[in-house]
């Protein structure tokens, strides 16, 4: 074991090392300042290093607690490695939206006084999709500071609560440099309880007053893509539109990608601001948007995709088949991804047969699907048939499909099962056949494929039909009630056997 030669030799303030005789390492630690965690790890290093200065110790120490309270920074799983892996969703198609994606690349890249671009369009039209390609791409030219996508499929991603501190904590993983300063700022009196305060003190006190000096004289530019706003609570949403702003105006080598629906206060908000560059996709020409469809489906539903799900079919769309989907998807990326699921579901196994009920939903009517609510009619029917009068069959798609949207965090299938008391069988076999609009990964945790079927499926003047439409307040007094029943057999005194 090496000696430290060292006696009465003050460490950063809080310890004091003795000199250090054969094997004994003896620490006093003055006011109690370091917790016992910290001890053993002091402890651990010195044992262990073969050779070692004072100063390296204090490095260390300071490396430690550094890393430490950056680590702590609450934050939920929102940039966009995360939407990918829980939507198995990607980039968009190769060839589509590449005129969007060029001007959004020049932007970012430019000299545009304007620091914040904002994407605006309807559900369904694709504005995720761009918001990954563009962090996805970003971070591979290093570019990318931050992501959040907000869902209000889950709590902590609803609202702005941790909206801040998760881009700090992203920007602490981006520069070196930026985890200095940032871990600097929660080591102050003012740092560790801003976490915990509102999003205006969070983004002063964590981000801006840490990176002022640093960032000033920084080259290029540092992107920042919030992806849908709009599903994110009304009063944070203005929260995060006001701390963005502010972020770009104070820190000029920062720039802000922002989706969100057409919504009146975003609209009455960038009214009163200057800095910012406003794009909406449904201005984009008609044609434009076909032939990003016509590609995508072409590719899709060819022969060399269609094998890769069924190995034995010699199956693909016609140009016919495409054009249709092309007309029925009304310029909305979200039916054509959909179909394609629809077309390609395995559990039903055959593509032809899948996509002549597509073509017979069309027949019926006569026209495209001007918008998802016949759309997702047909997708429900997979379930729920027309005139329906077994209540069994409607109570479990009521059931599960409410319940799924309800919850405050998606559930494995099990958990579920157990929150509304139907066997998992049975939620199998109806998730099966809502696949295309019902994600179910290998976690076994369902989640909305995209926030447009909610939407649709709890508003009865849209979901007309009473056997398909989710009364949002009964399928809440259920699930409350349900969890009382629960509480009242499972809790008991000491349930941890303490």
């Amino acid at each position: 074991m090496p000696v430290v030669q060292a006696k009465n030799v003050k460490i950063g303030g809080r310890a004091i090392l003795y000199e250090v005789q054969g094997d004994a390492i003896i620490f006093q630690f003055g006011d109690g300042q370091y917790s016992e965690a910290e001890r053993d790890m002091i402890r651990d290093h010195i044992s262990n290093a073969v050779t070692f200065k004072l100063p390296d110790i204090n490095d260390i120490i300071r490396k430690h607690i550094l890393n430490q309270s950056i680590v702590t920074l609450p934050r939920p799983q929102a940039a966009y490695s995360d939407y990918q892996n829980k939507k198995k969703i990607g980039s968009c198609f190769h060839g589509t939206r590449e005129a969007l994606l060029k001007e959004i690349a020049d932007w970012v890249s430019g000299m545009d006084e304007t620091r914040m671009y904002v994407l605006s369009g309807l559900a369904g039209i694709g504005k995720s999709t761009v918001a990954y390609t563009v962090a996805a791409r970003a971070d591979e030219l290093g570019l990318l500071g931050a992501s959040f996508f907000f869902s209000r499929d889950e709590a902590d991603r609803s609202n702005a609560k941790m909206f801040f501190t998760a881009i700090a904590y992203q920007l602490c993983l981006y520069s070196e440099q930026f985890s200095q300063a940032i871990g600097d700022a929660l080591l102050t009196r003012r740092g560790s309880p801003a976490t915990m305060k509102d999003p205006k003190e969070q983004l002063e006190v964590l981000i801006l007053e840490p990176l002022r000096d640093i960032v000033q004289s920084r080259g290029r530019p540092i992107l920042i893509v919030v992806d849908a706003l709009d599903e994110c609570d009304e009063d944070d949403g203005d929260s995060v539109l006001s701390g963005l702003s502010r972020l770009v105006q104070a820190l000029p080598a920062f720039n802000v990608i922002l989706t969100t629906r057409p919504q009146p206060h975003v609209n009455h908000f960038f009214g009163r601001q200057d800095g910012h560059k406003i794009f909406r996709l449904q201005d984009i020409e008609e044609k434009v948007v076909d032939g990003d469809i016509r590609l995508y489906l072409k590719h899709s539903l060819s022969l060399e995709q269609v094998r890769k799900r069924f190995s034995k079919r010699h199956w693909y769309a016609s140009d016919e088949e495409i054009d249709f989907l092309v007309r029925a998807s009304g310029r909305l990326f979200i039916i054509a991804s959909t179909a394609v699921r629809l077309v390609l579901d395995k559990f039903a196994s055959n593509p032809a047969t899948q996509m002549q009920k597509l073509l017979q939903a069309f027949a019926q009517d006569h026209t495209p699907f001007k918008d998802l609510d016949h759309f997702y009619t047909v997708i429900l029917r997979n379930v729920v048939p027309v005139d329906c009068g077994d209540h069994d069959i409607v109570g479990r798609y009521q059931s599960v499909v409410g319940t799924i949207i309800f919850v405050q965090h998606p559930l494995p299938v099990a958990m579920l099962a157990y929150l509304i008391d139907i066997d998992t069988e049975e939620i199998h076999a109806v998730l099966e056949s809502l696949q295309s609009v019902i994600l179910l990964g290998g976690d076994d945790i369902p989640r909305i494929y995209h926030k447009s079927f909610p939407d649709y499926v709890t508003d009865s003047a849209r979901c007309k039909d009473t056997n398909l439409c989710i009364d949002a307040r009964n399928r809440q007094t259920q699930i409350t009630i349900r969890c009382f029943q629960i509480m009242e057999q499972r809790l008991k005194y000491n349930i941890l056997s303490l």
